[in-house]
């Protein structure tokens, strides 16, 4: 397939159990093939990879991607790399503990400082490498593994010494200068955000004030600069945070994407790159789910009345009518490997046919 041949709408599948596309082997393609997904998101580097890019360890996964994948692999990069690590922070896990995140304060937002040209350049050869494979264009995480207070303007603001207004410029700068190399290297292409966080404005320095995560400030920077100067790139709201992985039942998902698109109508005109995507964690036994799926902060998994992977099918239905780009989480707190066979065959069935 080839950015040319793309298909709307399109599905794609997300899940940390591909490793990096130089471990994407040819039994993890033979099960995408066998999948009803029309690609996939795989890690350029982990999200925790501290190392330096080693440019020449990708061209031969390149090549076996391309002579052997019958559906898309778009390269999934994390700013995660650019986020720092402290004690007694709430870190998604233990790996984030490394030198090269402990010396970041905070966000590395300085233009000379090692982690930002580290993801620059992460960030230019998931581009080329989607490019040369074919793939419509590049996956986008912004969530801040290393450390959750990274999702906060004030942290931020104290770790760099920065005010708000500054801040606010230099995401955007960073934000405009992404859009640039996009533009250069693969012109047209889709760059999905799992989230942008445009339209989710978390509570701010006092009980009263909203404000958008730093990063969010990231994507608008990206948008601002591609309407003036009407750029091809298509940026993808995913959906993970407007409108979130679990549903209680298909009333709840329809009244779910209707208060979204309500949200994301002025800035759908402001910004016509600027489209709707559309997310779902399917499970195909409920009883055996674990970790955040039955916390009570995730109450739409835990109270969802969605037993089995078929059950989920008129869900994802609704979502493809909705949205152009669907992706599907597949889940370690779902137990859906998408790589386990007898498992695979279960969702592989449940969603043939789709979009």
């Amino acid at each position: 397939m080839t950015p040319a041949s793309i298909l709307l709408p399109y599905l794609l599948l997300v899940t940390f159990m591909s490793g990096s596309i130089t471990e994407f082997n040819a039994e993890k393609i033979q099960a995408i093939n066998a999948s009803p997904y029309q690609g996939v998101a795989v890690p350029m580097i982990d999200a925790y990879d501290a190392g330096s890019i080693a440019v020449h360890d990708f061209p031969a996964a390149i090549k076996r991607i391309k002579e052997h994948s019958r559906k898309h692999v778009w390269p999934w990069v994390f700013i995660n790399r650019m986020v720092g690590f402290e004690d007694r922070q709430r870190s998604h896990s233990p790996s984030a503990d490394k030198p090269y995140f402990r010396s970041i304060q905070g966000m590395a937002l300085d233009e000379g400082s090692q982690p930002l040209r580290d993801f620059y350049q992460i960030w230019r050869l998931a581009l080329s490498s989607a490019k040369e494979m074919g793939t419509p264009g590049i996956v986008v995480d912004l969530e801040p593994y290393n450390h959750y207070l990274a999702n906060r303007m004030a942290y931020v603001m104290s770790k760099t010494n920065m005010k708000k207004p500054e801040l606010i410029a230099r995401f955007k700068q960073i934000g405009a200068h992404l859009c640039d190399a996009a533009d250069e290297i693969y012109p047209g292409a889709v760059i999905w955000f799992l989230y942008t966080g445009v339209v989710s404005q978390a509570r701010g320095e006092s009980f009263f004030e909203r404000e958008y995560r730093p990063d969010t400030y990231i994507v608008f920077g990206m948008l601002e600069h591609a309407v003036k100067k009407n750029s091809r790139l298509v940026l993808v709201s995913g959906g993970e945070v407007s409108l979130g992985y679990c549903n209680k039942d298909l009333q709840d998902i329809k009244t779910r994407i209707t208060r979204r698109n309500q949200k994301f109508e002025s800035l759908l005109t402001q910004y016509p790159q600027l489209k709707l995507g559309g997310t779902i964690a399917p499970w195909h036994d409920r009883s055996i789910r674990k970790g955040w799926m039955l916390k009570k902060e995730y109450a739409a998994c835990a109270n969802s009345t969605l037993d089995t992977a078929e059950s989920f099918r008129p869900l994802l239905k609704e979502l493809l009518a909705a949205y152009s780009y669907v992706w599907v989480y597949a889940a370690g707190a779902a137990r859906y490997n998408p790589y386990d066979k007898p498992t695979a065959e279960v969702y592989n069935k449940a969603f043939a046919g789709l979009p």
